[in-house]
């Protein structure tokens, strides 16, 4: 077996992106590929300090891009909904392009593992599809699972749908922790 090789699939979306990125630059030994949107890849691209190379590698971190279906023009990035509904519907193709395009280059299954945001559960899908394993990354702080977990509902007046949406937004993070630990070992 070769050297492993994980993909990271990141939302492209602020609060999303540098997390998965530091994440990535611990496993960089492992050889990495960090999947961004063209829009975010480059603002990442421009921002480095010292010129990238022509394959973009940086840190042994490989970056490439993938075309989110929307324009650069910052009026349709800013319509709530728009980048979401984009991500859903242009997405999923892209990314799996990429990894047959991967898998074509190298003669074989390249990718050992896929690591994308827990608002991608496609991305899980298309890895799946592969046979590649999977794993979901949750950007969001430990303390927002713990504030889930410490809402009293006895001592604060909720509606039953308000309890309902909190113990699912609560259970949806533990589930995709879970998951995240589940599909590792498969």
């Amino acid at each position: 077996m070769g050297r492993p090789h994980v993909m990271f699939i990141t939302y492209p979306e602020q609060g999303h992106v540098r997390p998965l990125l530091i994440f990535s630059r611990n496993l960089a030994s492992q050889g990495i590929t960090f999947v961004n949107t063209e829009f975010n890849h480059n603002r990442i691209i421009s921002s480095l300090s010292k010129p990238s190379h022509d394959d973009h590698v940086v840190d042994g971190i490989k970056l490439v891009s993938i075309p989110d279906g929307l324009d650069d023009s910052p009026e349709e990035r800013n319509v709530p909904g728009k980048l979401s509904e984009s991500v859903l519907h242009f997405m999923p193709t892209k990314v799996e392009e990429l990894i047959e395009r991967m898998i074509s280059e190298t003669s074989g299954a390249v990718i050992s593992c896929v690591v994308a945001d827990q608002s991608l559960g496609w991305a899980m899908e298309v890895a799946a599809k592969f046979g590649i394993r999977r794993a979901a990354f949750c950007p969001a702080a430990a303390a927002s699972m713990v504030l889930g977990f410490s809402i009293q509902f006895s001592s604060v007046k909720f509606t039953k749908i308000a309890q309902f949406l909190i113990h699912t937004v609560v259970y949806f993070n533990i589930l995709f922790c879970l998951n995240f630990n589940f599909t590792m070992l498969k």
